[in-house]
């Protein structure tokens, strides 16, 4: 598998002044999974050098929306993957997302869960809402959130002949990024990618939130 060639850092501080959170989805962002905890698991192609360098330059944080077998088969390739072992607070999953009652109209026995970042920044003191970007496919997950702190790229599907732009387009934009020495709300706002999902519009969040509920409360762990 080709990996990304070397990129010139030289301009970067030699102590970055900000300490920037990637929250990563996994799921239609980083690979196309199958339903089901034992379905397949398609990484995306030079993903290994992109997060090589996500981890050199950010503290990088995965959350996924499923749970059970399945997250523990996403932190097992991943690390075999990028050759790191990620901590407990690196890595969650369905349980500390919010579960909307809102289904979705293409498959309606599946719930829709929500992942505020306030639950995150519980989780991990040293995380705010001015040094934090969630990168997650989907709009409707961010709803809880100030819109300037997530972007929503295109969702990945390795069968799709019309792919949307890989992961150099997105790593030019975290270069960008990580040279940013203020609030990154400012940057997202002034920079929100072409190739991404606008945010969810105001309508769209009172329907999202429409009796939310934590998803411990739902009989059973969905795997997405």
């Amino acid at each position: 598998m080709a990996d990304f060639p070397e990129v010139d850092l030289s301009w970067l501080p030699s102590s970055p002044p900000l300490t920037i959170f990637l929250v990563f989805d996994v799921n239609g962002l980083l690979c196309d999974s199958d339903s089901g905890a034992s379905g397949k698991i398609r990484w995306r192609e030079n993903l290994n050098g992109f997060l090589r360098y996500c981890f050199a330059q950010f503290e990088v944080v995965f959350w996924s929306a499923c749970g059970g077998k399945k997250l523990e088969r996403y932190k097992k390739e991943l690390q075999e993957l990028t050759k790191v072992i990620l901590r407990s607070d690196r890595l969650f999953g369905q349980d500390l997302c919010e579960c909307s009652q809102h289904r979705d109209p293409l498959n309606p026995e599946k719930p829709i869960f929500l992942k505020p970042l306030s639950k995150f920044f519980a989780q991990c003191p040293d995380a705010n809402a001015s040094n934090t970007v969630l990168i997650d496919d989907s709009p409707d997950k961010s709803c809880m959130n100030d819109p300037r702190n997530a972007i929503h790229p295109f969702t990945y599907r390795s069968s799709d002949p019309n792919a949307p732009p890989g992961l150099m387009a997105m790593k030019r934009w975290l270069i960008n990024l990580r040279g940013w020495t203020g609030d990154v709300r400012e940057y997202v706002e002034r920079n929100r990618p072409a190739w991404s999902y606008p945010p969810v519009t105001a309508d769209r969040v009172r329907l999202l939130l429409e009796g939310s509920k934590a998803p411990q409360q739902t009989a059973a762990v969905m795997t997405l």
